[in-house]
Parts: C-alpha cells; sequence; structure tokens
C-alpha cells in the first residue's frame, strides 16, 4: 500500500474554505435557508471591570431572534474574548442545552491592561455578519505590570468615586414582568448568611436565570453592562442569498467538523473519499465519512467529555497525492474599535488593596475548588463488545499472534508477503470472505492497517474487545470488531506515520458547579482559620423560577455594597432584568 500524506491545512492556506460552509445550489436550498430562524445571543457576564486574578463567568443565552424564546436550533455556542491587537485571549465552545449554556475564564497575569470584547455567537448567526454577534467590552487591569499612562487617543476614562450612591442601597434599581427581589433587610455582617427570594405574579413557565452577587466599587466606566431587556427582536429571516452563495452550515447536533479532499497535484476536489475520524480515551469515538462531489465532507460530534486529540486518515486511498483542507472557525475581527483605558489617580490604592485580596484568595484555591458536573456518555453499539479478555487472566505470549491465536477462538491471523491480516467469524459461521476484514481499534483510534497491530509490544496490551457481527460505520461495512484497549493509550503507528494525521482541536468546555462558601454550624467550625475575601459571594448560571424561588449565601470578610443581579428570558422570550444592593460591614 502507498503511504498517504495527509496534511492538515488551516485558513491562512486555504482562506476559501469555512467551518461548517454549504453552497446553496438551487432555489429549494434558498428557500429552506429562509425558512429556518435566525438567532440571537445574550451573555449575562459578571463585570466588566476585572482585575488579574480575578474570574470572569458568563451564561449565554441562544435566542429565537424573533421571539427570544430558547432557541431549538444550534447546540453549540461559541465565547470569545479578544484584545485591541486582535489577538483572541480564549474561545470557549459551549454547549446548548435548551439554548442555554455557562462557562468561566481565569485572568491570568501576561495579559496587558486595557480594552477587550467579550463575543458570542452561533455557527448559524455568521450568516447575518459580525454585526448580529452579542459584543461588549471588558476593562481588564493588571497590577502586576506597569499601568497605561494617558494618551491622546481617543480614550476611555476609568474614575473612582469616594462613595456610592446611597439610593443603591436602600432602593431597589430595575423590576421587569413584576418580578422582584425580596431581601428581608439590606446590612449584613461577615459571614452572616443571606437568604433572598424571588417573586414571580405574571410568568407561570419555568423561566431560568442567571444570579450574581459581587461587590459593587464606585467606579465609572464608559462602558455599561449589558441587560437582557436592552436585546430587540428581529423581523423574520431577510437574508439575501443567491444560487451558488455559502452559507454557515447551523450545528444541530453537536460539534461540526468539516473540510475538503483536494488532490494536491491537479488541485482537483476528490469526491467519494473514505475518512476517518478517531478520538482517543475511554469517552472516544471513530467515525467515518465520505467526501461529497464537492470533495467536502462532514463529521458531527455529540461527545460530551471528549479528548482534544483528534486523528484524520483517508481510507482505501490508492493516490498519495490527496490532502485533507480542515475548515478553521476564525471569524473577522477587524472592524471591532477599542479604546485607549486613562486610570484615575485615585484608583492606584483601590486596585492594589483588591489584588491582594485577590491573592489571599487564590492562596486558599484548593479549599474552595469548583466541582465538574459529569455526564453520562451514550455507549455507541460498536463499543459493546460480545468477548472481552483481559490478557492478565491467561497466560502471557510474546506476540499478538500468539495471544490471538492461543486464547481467542475463530479469529483468524493470516500473514501474506510480510502483512498480516485479521478476519473474524461471525457466530455459526464457518466460512468468511477473504476480502471481508473486521473494524481495527486502539484505544478508539481506527487502525486501517491491521498489520500494523503487530509490531506493537503485546505486553502493553489490557484488553482485548471482539465483536462478531457486520457493521456499517459511516458508508464502510465491517465484518466484525477488534478492538484493543492499552495500558498506557501509548500506542501510535509504528509503520505508516504519514497515514494519520493527529491534531489538537478543543471540544465544549466542560460544565460546572460553582463553590458554595458554607458557614452553617456544621461547618464553621472547619471555616475559620481560611481567609475569606471574595469579591463574587455568588454565581449561579442556572436558577429555575419555577422550581425554586429562593436563594441563599453567605457573606465574607470583604465589606463594602454588594449587588445582586439577575438576568434572564421566559420560554415565551420575556426579558428578565432585576438588581438589588447590600451593605455588608
Amino acid at each position: 500500500m502507498k503511504k498517504t500524506i495527509l496534511l492538515i491545512i488551516l485558513i491562512i492556506l486555504a482562506p476559501k474554505t469555512i467551518l461548517g460552509q454549504y453552497r446553496l445550489q438551487s432555489n429549494v436550498d434558498i428557500a429552506q435557508f429562509n425558512n429556518i430562524d435566525q438567532e440571537k445571543v445574550f451573555i449575562h457576564y459578571n463585570d466588566n471591570f476585572l482585575l488579574s486574578g480575578e474570574y470572569l463567568y458568563y451564561k449565554m443565552y441562544c435566542l429565537n431572534a424573533i421571539d427570544h424564546s430558547p432557541s431549538k436550533i444550534s447546540k453549540i455556542g461559541y465565547v470569545e474574548l479578544v484584545g485591541r491587537n486582535k489577538k483572541t485571549v480564549f474561545k470557549h465552545k459551549i454547549r446548548l442545552n435548551e439554548g442555554l449554556g455557562q462557562g468561566d475564564f481565569f485572568i491570568p497575569g501576561n495579559l496587558e491592561t486595557g480594552n477587550y470584547k467579550l463575543i458570542g455567537y452561533t455557527n448559524w448567526m455568521r450568516n447575518s455578519g459580525v454585526d448580529s454577534f452579542f459584543i461588549t467590552d471588558i476593562v481588564i487591569v493588571n497590577p502586576y505590570k506597569e499601568l497605561p499612562t494617558e494618551s491622546n487617543k481617543t480614550s476611555a476614562n476609568i474614575i473612582y468615586h469616594t462613595t456610592i450612591d446611597s439610593a443603591n442601597i436602600n432602593t431597589q434599581r430595575e423590576d421587569t414582568n413584576s418580578i422582584k427581589i425580596v431581601l428581608p433587610r439590606k446590612i449584613y455582617n461577615k459571614r452572616a448568611l443571606v437568604k433572598l427570594n424571588i417573586t414571580n405574579q405574571t410568568l407561570n413557565q419555568n423561566t431560568n436565570l442567571s444570579v450574581s452577587v459581587r461587590k459593587k466599587y464606585p467606579i465609572t466606566t464608559p462602558f455599561n453592562n449589558d441587560k437582557s431587556i436592552n436585546i430587540k427582536k428581529a423581523p423574520k429571516n431577510n437574508l439575501s442569498k443567491k444560487i451558488d452563495e455559502t452559507i454557515f452550515l447551523p450545528e444541530l447536533r453537536g460539534e461540526l467538523i468539516s473540510g475538503k479532499i483536494i488532490n494536491n497535484t491537479n488541485k482537483q476536489v476528490v469526491a467519494n473519499q473514505n475518512i476517518s475520524l478517531s478520538i482517543r480515551g475511554t469517552t472516544g469515538t471513530t467515525k467515518i465519512s465520505q467526501s461529497n462531489k464537492n470533495g467536502v465532507f462532514y463529521f458531527n460530534l455529540d461527545n460530551r467529555n471528549r479528548s482534544n486529540k483528534i486523528e484524520f486518515s483517508l481510507l482505501d486511498n490508492q493516490n498519495d497525492t490527496n490532502q485533507i483542507i480542515l475548515d478553521t472557525s476564525k471569524i473577522n475581527t477587524n472592524t471591532l474599535k477599542y479604546l485607549d483605558i486613562d486610570l484615575a489617580h485615585n484608583l492606584n490604592k483601590v486596585i492594589e488593596k483588591r489584588s491582594t485580596y485577590n491573592q489571599i484568595e487564590n492562596v486558599f484555591f484548593e479549599e474552595k475548588l469548583d466541582s465538574l458536573i459529569r455526564f453520562t456518555s451514550t455507549i455507541p453499539i460498536y463499543k459493546i463488545y460480545d468477548e472481552n479478555y483481559n490478557l492478565d487472566d491467561f497466560t502471557r505470549f510474546n506476540t499478538l499472534e500468539e495471544t490471538i491465536v492461543e486464547i481467542i477462538a475463530n479469529v483468524l491471523v493470516k500473514k501474506r508477503k510480510g502483512q498480516y491480516k485479521i478476519q473474524i467469524r461471525e457466530n455459526n459461521h464457518f466460512f468468511i470472505d477473504s476480502d471481508d476484514e473486521p473494524l481495527c481499534l486502539v484505544d478508539n483510534i481506527l487502525v486501517e492497517n491491521s498489520s500494523d497491530l503487530f509490531n506493537y509490544d503485546v505486553k502493553k496490551i489490557q484488553n482485548i474487545g471482539i465483536s462478531r457481527s457486520e457493521y456499517y460505520i459511516g458508508p464502510k461495512k465491517y465484518q466484525g470488531i477488534f478492538s484493543i484497549k492499552t495500558k498506557e493509550s501509548d500506542y501510535t503507528n509504528q509503520q505508516n506515520t504519514n497515514t494519520s494525521i493527529k491534531i489538537s482541536l478543543d471540544g465544549p468546555i466542560p460544565l460546572k458547579e460553582y463553590y458554595f462558601q458554607d458557614y452553617s454550624k456544621s461547618t464553621a467550625a472547619n471555616k475559620t482559620h481560611i481567609a475569606d475575601f471574595r469579591q463574587q459571594l455568588l454565581w449561579l448560571p442556572n436558577f429555575n423560577l419555577k422550581e425554586n424561588n429562593s436563594i441563599e449565601f453567605y457573606t465574607s470578610d470583604n465589606t463594602g455594597t454588594f449587588e445582586i443581579a439577575v438576568e434572564g428570558f421566559s420560554l415565551n422570550g420575556d426579558a428578565i432584568s432585576l438588581k438589588e444592593y447590600i451593605y455588608i460591614e
């Protein structure tokens, strides 16, 4: 078999190839495109003025653009933080459940003080352009680096006031739809329990909200915190598209990974070429797709907790000049406009004190860990084996060939011209077609040439799984499955390293259950030695108003005014935006 050279070419080398695109080929395609509602995104975030050493928390609401009900289209959203140099600080892929997703980002100490853009969108929204995205301004101050001096350019003045308007404490600032935050009092001691209720007089259906309780500093920036009530509803899809135009596809079932196969010699697309995608690990998977007449292939991934190591391989390929071009998802940030940041001189002491509190909190990081929310993944049928052989339960042999012959019945090993071939007999069938071959996997990575397995040290193999039925994985048929699980997940294709390409591609970030500081009697004795200067008293990204209307949290040793901010949308698209204030003395 000829070696296949697979080249992964990013958008820099292939600018006409974009993530999840489809070329409209007829008026029917255009009509179908126009019949799908557009989307909007709103992001509730905890603060627009952050220091290095603090967390940016956010909740994504993906909405039907017409009525603001939760979108049923996209299952993946994207959140990015972009600096004025147009470089992306982070890009998170968010798994959306009924239009809702969440995430966080620790502000590192290597960022420059400045104006940053927080951007939220879906792949489907890219058809309407960057102007349709959720874009807001964030100020990040790095106290560990020299702060910027005053600039002659257009600047954003960050002003520190000595006090906060007392009206913020004594009156509720906002309420919508007769939903209110009700507190028994406004002033609390350190490490005290705060109980509040959110009254709901008008909304009868489930309403998912996000709740932030954070210290309110008397700092004025030209950038206002965004509110759900400010998001405007859009008319019916009126985007004008023509035949042969390309559109961005919605990620209806999970992550959409796409690309194109071309012949590197004549630059022509390669149609009907089988290609595999494999993800290593216990939650890994193997999928097979086939390029269409335009050489384009697609993979849909629904793994909740997948590895970011992905391997692509061309299958049944006889042309060593074929190559893979993977699509990219980079958005155009050239139109974003930034302001220089001018900090008032009297902010220095405030920043220094706040940074000190952050450093103390980070010292006790191990005591206040968040928890990852685990999901039970559906096991693909091809990973449920008829027979499992733990090799430690048997006599260990020196080679894989001896192991199969001596331990596993009705699995044949043939060797011709120095090449090995594995075949698996179906139950109650003695004869097997000479062309029938099983799906060979090692740690969920597809191995096209089974002969490669015989070069691996059999002592490193923990388990062999066998399935004897006929399987279709995408367009490919296999007679049985031969699956190896190694002890250290260290298998690499030693013989034909050019036949598969490995890349790193981040999946959706994991969901978290955020740490809850508890000073109840049962736990208070164990907490007295731990410093508590939290600025963020509570971040509750998923609060279901119908199931519960009460919220509890504990104050910290950080005194001053704290803002309670509640944002969200009802199932009917009604916006909820509430604010209340408490004082800790």
